[in-house]
């Protein structure tokens, strides 16, 4: 973990630079020289930075929380992840970083951060933060004015986060509900006074605790877009794209759905002849044009059909669309199509696609490996078009 690295510096044996004092304070500024370590320069670069943090936080005398932080891929959102030290009740403002340097010998970095933080940003944080809280005066009375500002009663905004925290399942109907509540909250979360720290504090935890109990898929990509916000009032925006995005995603893989059940025999056994192919070769044109996102996972429909002539009744019959098998029956029954039983024009198709598609599949990318498909086997692959009606 990524605090083990600062604890390890030291450690490490890497020679520090000679401009790397000890940490000072004058009556403009502090002063503070931090050291890191990691596998790469911008893992030891990171290491140096959580300390200088972790002294920012202990200038104000609070307690540091230990969070981790996964990072969103094309692909997925990633499982990896990285354990980030901060005080979220302190607002850092000002510090700027004076000196860095990073070395590493193999996979073994080592890093040194000069970094100044103004003591007027210090002096107008701790003001702020010793402040008398008005929650409670905010819990008896419907709005505070408070010189031109004014600011509404926090009851209402907390009533719908903990609904929005209350549900679980990753049903329509569930999703649906959800985004109803957060576009309720983005006003009642507006316009309170977040300069009462536990007040924030609070509210942050609701929303995240909303996500901790959602379906792991979920949960991770709703902590990526959270863990770029740090305000209630971001937070619930953030919250609130994330859910109506994954809402039109799952109205797009129920569509799909649909789709392939009404084509099922055809995409399942797409070489039963030759009309079978030039069908299934535009139906997964019209796949790709139309799903790409969807197509980046798997994809299972179930029918009922008579698997063979012996069969005296209809069983369930079931087959998985996934990027693999996309990308084989599109190299398969374009190759088909152009060059008949051409193998060296699938092999290369299915390789170029591959390699021009590793995360979706679009007509783009397929524009892209067809070329490559030409310079190695002077065969023209076009996309499959589609009709009308189809």
């Amino acid at each position: 973990m990524m605090f083990l690295a600062i604890a390890l510096a030291t450690a490490a044996g890497a020679d520090k630079p000679a401009w790397v004092a000890v940490d000072y304070r004058s009556p403009e500024e502090w002063g503070f020289y931090c050291e890191g370590s990691g596998k790469t320069e911008a893992e030891a670069l990171q290491a140096a930075e959580l300390e200088c943090a972790h002294k920012i936080c202990m200038l104000f005398g609070v307690e540091v929380d230990a969070q981790t932080q996964s990072k969103e891929t094309l692909k997925e959102i990633a499982v990896t992840s990285t354990v980030i030290e901060r005080c979220p009740a302190v607002r850092v403002r000002g510090r700027k970083d004076k000196k860095k340097s990073v070395s590493c010998e193999e996979s073994d970095c080592h890093a040194f951060l000069w970094q100044t933080y103004p003591k007027s940003e210090y002096d107008a944080e701790y003001a702020r933060l010793n402040a008398p809280a008005i929650s409670k005066v905010l819990e008896k009375t419907i709005i505070v004015i408070e010189g031109s500002k004014t600011f509404k009663d926090p009851k209402e905004c907390r009533e719908d986060l903990v609904d929005y925290a209350a549900l679980h399942g990753e049903s329509d109907a569930a999703s649906t509900r959800r985004v109803e509540i957060l576009q309720k909250a983005g006003k009642s979360c507006a316009q309170l006074d977040y300069r009462d720290v536990p007040l924030q504090t609070e509210f942050i935890k609701t929303i995240w605790s909303g996500t901790g109990a959602r379906e792991v898929n979920a949960s991770l990509f709703l902590a990526v877009r959270l863990g770029k916000e740090s305000s209630v009032e971001g937070s619930v925006a953030a919250l609130r794209r994330a859910e109506e995005e994954m809402l039109r995603a799952r109205t797009k893989t129920e569509e799909l759905r649909r789709f392939m059940l009404d084509h099922f025999d055809i995409l399942k056994t797409p070489f039963a002849d030759e009309e079978g192919i030039r069908s299934a070769s535009k139906l997964y044109g019209l796949l790709v044009q139309k799903w790409p996102a969807s197509l980046a996972q798997e994809i299972r429909v179930c029918a009922m059909r008579r698997v063979s002539r012996a069969d005296t009744q209809d069983r369930e019959v079931c087959f998985s669309l996934t990027p693999l098998s996309v990308r084989a029956e599109l190299a398969q029954t374009a190759c088909w199509l152009q060059a008949r039983e051409n193998q060296h024009c699938m092999q290369e198709l299915y390789r170029a696609l591959t390699e021009a598609c590793p995360d979706l599949i679009d007509q783009a990318c397929f524009q892209k490996a067809s070329l490559r498909v030409k310079e190695a086997t002077s065969v023209t692959i076009g996309f499959p078009t589609t009709e009308k009606g189809l």
